[in-house]
């Protein structure tokens, strides 16, 4: 039976990716619903509203809507334009998957009510569990609804998973390609470009997540996914430097086995494994040629070089509502330096100043968790105002 897809964030790489592995399926998934930011994006959305022919049609920037319409006023095709337009995709509920591909803040709550409908949710967003992962596992659980991780290390920890049961994990390890700084002497840091920053050794990604790669953040804000995905402590969870990444992320279990899952990088792997949850179709990719890959490195993370890791695994460790401020102040110091107003150092010293009282409130109310994550942001913001000018 062919299942309906809302793709959320679907101008993105992952939502582009996505469309890749369901035109190459077409006997099993059609897109019913897309949502898109469309500032910039009109080519782009007409010729997949063309190609796919979605029903539903949101777009955040209200020019960008108004000219797709125009554009496609011959066909059947609904379009909206509000704030809480993709919102309300994901709570019509008439969809069989969603695949939460919205980038940043804004595709928390669109991914929240998706879980709330009791469907499955392919999740590539971070901030879902990073700003709410305790309320948002408890919703997906009380609807009866699935959460499926897209995100390369936690695909491989869930299909590791199914080698042996909960009770038998003795940890779990996140693999990471070290981001592009990786064999940069520490001491040029201070003096390294967005240009430096951008250049990832392995994955096409976006700015903002190329630049947490550099950091560590990205894997830092992965160990906190982990733990409310698999429902494990953060002393169970580890993460490896990995240059290769082939090795996407392994499984220990108490014999002392280690399940390990391996690939060539490609998201669209991942994504087709959410998607077909249960069967392993044919894909038309690249597979994996271990012989041609040669010897493969891991090495543990320097805490010196990475220090926005450490700040990731004591915001899980001191719970509430402390992952939400993380990410706001990353967010916030990670979009000053990529407008050159701060250097690559201040970016780490920016989220240890934001954290350094928590904000207090509950961490299953949307209010609390947004009004954490604001919090986060802001003072990050203000401690590169007041402090970090000196760093420039």
């Amino acid at each position: 039976m062919t299942k309906d897809i809302l793709l959320l964030g679907s101008t993105g790489s992952i939502g582009r990716q996505t469309l890749e592995v369901i035109a190459s399926l077409p006997q099993h998934f059609r897109v019913r619903s897309m949502a898109a930011l469309g500032t910039g994006e009109v080519p782009m959305l007409f010729e997949q509203c063309h190609k796919f022919h979605p029903q539903k049609l949101a777009v955040a920037d209200p020019a960008a809507a108004d000219e797709l319409r125009s554009l496609l006023h011959n066909t059947d095709l609904t379009i909206t334009s509000a704030p809480n337009a993709a919102l309300e995709l994901a709570e019509a509920g008439d969809y069989d998957i969603c695949v939460a591909a919205m980038a940043g803040g804004a595709g928390f709550l669109p991914a929240l009510a998706a879980a709330k409908s009791g469907r499955r949710v392919a999740l590539a967003n971070k901030e879902a569990l990073v700003l709410g992962g305790e309320l948002f596992m408890r919703t997906a659980k009380d609807s009866g609804g699935e959460i499926i991780p897209v995100d390369s290390e936690h695909s491989a920890i869930h299909q590791c998973l199914r080698s042996g049961t909960h009770d038998e994990v003795a940890g779990i390890i996140l693999t990471a390609s070290g981001g592009a700084l990786r064999d940069t002497p520490l001491e040029q840091f201070s003096r390294v470009t967005i240009a430096d920053v951008l250049k990832h050794p392995t994955w096409h990604m976006g700015p903002k997540i190329t630049v947490d790669s550099a950091t560590m953040m990205n894997k830092g804000l992965e160990v906190i996914e982990a733990s409310w995905l698999f429902n494990l402590p953060p002393d169970l969870i580890r993460v490896l430097i990995h240059p290769e990444s082939i090795v996407h992320s392994m499984v220990k279990f108490a014999d002392g086995s280690t399940m390990a899952q391996l690939s060539s990088p490609d998201m669209r792997l991942p994504i087709q494994y959410a998607l077909t949850l249960g069967q392993r179709m044919p894909a038309k990719w690249n597979h994996l040629d271990l012989a041609s890959k040669g010897t493969l490195h891991f090495s543990h993370p320097q805490p010196e070089r990475y220090p926005c890791l450490g700040l990731a695994y004591d915001a899980l460790t001191a719970g509430g509502l402390a992952t939400a401020q993380l990410s706001g102040a990353n967010e916030a110091a990670v979009n000053a330096f990529l407008h050159g107003k701060c250097r690559f150092t201040s970016i780490a010293r920016a989220v240890a100043a934001a954290m350094q009282k928590q904000v207090t409130g509950n961490p299953l109310a949307v209010g609390d968790i947004l009004m954490a994550e604001c919090e986060g942001w802001q003072r990050a913001a203000a401690w590169l105002e007041a402090e970090g000018k000196s760093d420039q």
